[in-house]
């Protein structure tokens, strides 16, 4: 038993590295973190929740709230500056695959955490959950 569960494992890892090796996944969801602070800097925030959001998002958490989050997080820490890529991990859930990607984002008043889950949508990927946790 022990065997085979090492076994599935390993298999899952293996696969999960040739998705992101092979087919190029990494510059996918990197491109849709790019887009996403590209249009945060530009106040785009409609365009993400619209665009760039899962319906699941979208039932979890309604624009008015949504937009008020944003534009505190824009007031309080001004535009993205730099982010770098701090920890990332593929996952298959009963909704679909995920891949989870974590940056250290420094704005132009302080720096946060930044936690993403995109969700495979067609050939693309969309946000599942946003988190700008703590900073400095």
């Amino acid at each position: 038993m022990k065997k085979g569960l090492v076994i599935s494992m390993i298999v899952m890892v293996f696969t999960g590295l040739v998705l992101i090796l092979k087919m190029g996944l990494m510059p996918q969801v990197e491109g849709v973190i790019s887009d996403f602070h590209q249009r945060y800097n530009d106040g785009e925030f409609g365009y993400i929740y619209r665009e760039m959001a899962s319906g699941q998002f979208r039932e979890a958490l309604p624009y008015g709230p949504y937009e008020e989050f944003m534009n505190k997080l824009r007031d309080r820490f001004g535009k993205v500056v730099k982010a770098e890529r701090t920890g990332w991990g593929v996952f298959y859930k009963n909704i679909g695959s995920t891949f989870n990607l974590r940056y250290r984002t420094v704005y132009e008043r302080g720096e946060l955490e930044e936690n993403f889950t995109l969700l495979k949508h067609g050939s693309g990927w969309r946000i599942l959950t946003y988190d700008a946790g703590s900073g400095k």
